[in-house]
């Protein structure tokens, strides 16, 4: 799959108020549509991982490969990219 055209489903991580954000480290699940990724950030938040992290607030999002390499495991305010 080209990157550029990839959408990667990952989990995040919250404060409350959303702008500190983690990506919680579990391998990216890719698709080739949007529609078929966002359908599938209900499964992403019911795994064990997302269950299990320590943060206020658990959230998955279907990001483009140049988002993902760009954010890798810093920390992101999201609450700004929610609006």
């Amino acid at each position: 799959m080209d990157g550029a055209l990839t959408l990667f489903l990952v989990i995040f991580g919250c404060s409350d108020d959303m702008s500190r954000c983690q990506r919680i480290d579990t391998p990216p699940t890719t698709f080739a549509s949007a529609s078929i990724c966002n359908s599938q950030e209900p499964a992403a938040l019911a795994t064990k991982e997302a269950m299990s992290a320590d943060y206020p607030t658990i959230i998955a999002r279907c990001v483009n490969g140049k988002q993902l390499a760009a954010w890798g495991l810093k920390t992101i305010d999201m609450s700004k990219l929610l609006r």
